[in-house]
């Protein structure tokens, strides 16, 4: 009873420590860059050890749940390892959302199965294949979840694209060089090519705008006037 309380205080303990370094980053507090990400993944880590051992006094059946769940466990954990060097990687940071969101709803079917019915044959092989099918299910849900999320969300609002038009110093476009300066041929959009690059082209979210880099610039310098403008 004692090593079960243990086990679990000692997983919440590292996530604990985990947050409160994440919360750092984000004050005026001078925190290695990575330093968050990096104790995330020890405590993803640290969680699937536990968890490894945790089901070492179970039925088969129950086992094998508790293993299917250390794949978005660790996967989660390598996740947030490369994050350390690859920050703001939006493939990164879906897998990562991904493979959180997975584990949870899994950890749901793992108290449905263990108190919600008895029905289960733990004897049925049948029973161990439609586990693998269920978790397959799940993940494939957050998929689709996250898909909707990004097709809904995933494009720039106004303010954001005029951000990023004075940070790209966007107010001389090509436009204004050709066909008023004389200084440039094409008044196409630089990014894009397919548009010419007027203000309202640029205000108006062009679609190259909204991709990584450019939306990763904007981020960036944003933060660092954040941090040196408003907390001090």
């Amino acid at each position: 009873m004692f090593l079960n309380l243990w086990q679990h205080s000692t997983m919440h303990a590292f996530f604990a420590m985990a947050g409160v370094v994440g919360v750092l980053t984000r004050c005026k507090f001078q925190i290695p860059v990575g330093l968050d990400h990096l104790l995330f993944s020890l405590a993803l880590f640290n969680e699937g050890l536990l968890f490894y051992t945790h089901s070492s006094r179970m039925s088969a059946l129950d086992k094998y749940i508790h293993y299917i769940l250390l794949i978005p466990i660790l996967s989660g954990a390598v996740c947030s390892l490369f994050e350390v060097w690859f920050r703001n990687n939006p493939i990164l940071e879906l897998f990562r959302t991904s493979m959180f969101i997975t584990q949870g709803t899994w950890l749901w079917q793992i108290a449905f199965l263990l108190w919600g019915t008895s029905s289960w044959d733990h004897n049925d092989p049948e029973t161990y294949v439609f586990m693998a099918i269920c978790y397959s299910w799940h993940y494939g849900s957050v998929i689709l979840f996250l898909t909707w999320l990004w097709l809904t969300n995933g494009t720039l609002k106004e303010t954001e694209g005029l951000i990023l038009a004075a940070q790209e110093q966007a107010i001389r476009t090509n436009a204004i060089k050709a066909k008023i300066e004389k200084s440039a041929d094409d008044p196409k959009c630089r990014l894009c090519k397919e548009t010419d690059e007027t203000i309202d082209h640029i205000l108006s979210c062009c679609k190259k705008t909204a991709q990584t880099d450019y939306k990763q610039r904007h981020n960036c310098v944003a933060q660092m006037i954040h941090w040196n403008l408003c907390l001090k």
